[in-house]
């Protein structure tokens, strides 16, 4: 698809900036080699439970692992508390009046839980500011309200200059070692216009890794010191890895790994397995690469870049939406299986990864359909896997047993 009609398509889209019409050919392992699709259906029959509907663009969930409360984070500023009785009146957390939400890809974006957050009572929280910038905020429970985070304790983390309302990226997740991590894009426009892809030294771009269990009020975090640049030699010390166009969302594996959704331009979306022991200030390419391809170029220079694990083509996906790794025991048959979908045509998919390569994916449509504009996988606190669109629902998938 060329560029004017790239421009037309992103004012229907929420989630990330996206780059083709609707479904997809994947590669696996090497991207240049192309794999088929596994639609042979799955080892257990499987369903969507319908669990809310009327949210307010739902963005991203989080659990507490045993807990029956989800809480939703809508693009418009609150975060909800859905339990067994219905989605509450009372948020969790509003900030409503803080967030800049006209920009497809702005609003309030990302929830965290400290590691330690049942003793110390810390949450965390992404959302694009008035001025249309990126900020990070720490806010503590109401000892007074389980169910209420006080809006009175909050303390900037993260203040990130935006050029643009578009690959603002705004995950936020913490990793199995007690760190920080946020995906931010390049800032926007069309082909990187900013360079930021390729400048370790900018925080846009990137997955950042901080520490903020240390700090001060100037510098309220600290750098891990096995941060590829950690003494700012070279990079940003923030900056973990570099190269990205728009992380939309990111999973860790149980075995130390890093798997970060980017969302393409024009040709190919991006799923990319790090190894968080080894892998530390990798560059992905953008935009001297567009998946296997050289960017609007018919040779580049790729020495030094790392490739993809598995390639989306724009044949029927637009942005990629990427997921957890089912942790869950309802469900023993796809367990380890890391889960994806795309933002236009609504069709979701998994894929195990062993260690060095994806498996074929597998097709969940015929038991799925297409769900809508889908803007985020996540996990309740027992692991099941939920699925969001922007028109407001919120599923559950589910085992059907005969």
């Amino acid at each position: 698809m060329r560029t004017s009609t790239r421009l037309l398509l992103a004012l229907a889209l929420a989630a990330t900036a996206c780059g083709g019409p609707a479904a997809a050919t994947t590669t696996s392992a090497t991207p240049a080699s192309t794999s088929t699709i596994d639609d042979r259906g799955p080892l257990e029959r499987l369903e969507l439970e319908l669990l809310a509907e009327g949210l307010s663009t739902p963005v991203a969930a989080a659990a507490l692992p045993g807990d029956d409360r989800i809480f939703v984070v809508e693009q418009t500023g609150a975060i909800r508390i859905f339990d067994a009785d219905g989605v509450r009146d009372a948020p969790y957390l509003d900030l409503t009046r803080f967030v800049e939400d006209e920009g497809l890809e702005q609003g309030l974006l990302s929830l965290a839980f400290h590691p330690d957050f049942a003793t110390n009572g810390r949450a965390f929280v992404s959302f694009t500011n008035l001025a249309g910038d990126t900020r990070v905020l720490e806010y503590q429970q109401d000892p007074d309200d389980p169910d209420r985070l006080d809006p009175n304790t909050g303390r900037r983390v993260l203040a990130i200059d935006q050029p643009h309302q578009y690959h603002n990226g705004g995950t936020i997740r913490f990793g199995p070692e007690g760190f920080l991590w946020i995906g931010i894009g390049d800032g926007g426009g069309i082909g990187d216009p900013w360079q930021t892809g390729q400048n370790p030294y900018s925080p846009l771009g990137t997955m950042l890794r901080i520490d903020v269990d240390g700090g001060d009020a100037t510098t309220p975090y600290l750098i891990p010191d096995d941060n590829p640049f950690a003494d700012g030699v070279g990079g940003a010390p923030e900056v973990w890895a570099y190269g990205l166009r728009n992380p939309w969302n990111f999973a860790f594996t149980d075995d130390g790994e890093l798997i970060i959704a980017e969302v393409g331009h024009e040709i190919w979306e991006e799923i990319i397995v790090a190894d968080l022991r080894e892998d530390a200030g990798a560059n992905y390419g953008w935009p001297i690469m567009e998946g296997p391809d050289c960017f609007e170029a018919d040779s580049c220079d790729q020495k030094g870049l790392a490739p993809a694990d598995l390639l989306v083509k724009h044949e029927r996906a637009c942005a990629i939406v990427g997921g957890p790794v089912y942790r869950g025991s309802a469900i023993p048959e796809i367990a380890g299986e890391y889960f994806y979908g795309d933002f236009c045509v609504g069709w979701v998919r998994s894929a195990a990864w062993d260690g060095e390569r994806f498996s074929v994916p597998r097709q969940w449509s015929r038991e799925f359909g297409e769900v809508g504009q889908l803007t985020a996988l996540a996990e309740d606190g027992d692991g099941e896997i939920l699925i969001l669109t922007r028109e407001g629902e919120m599923y559950r998938i589910v085992p059907v047993r005969g």
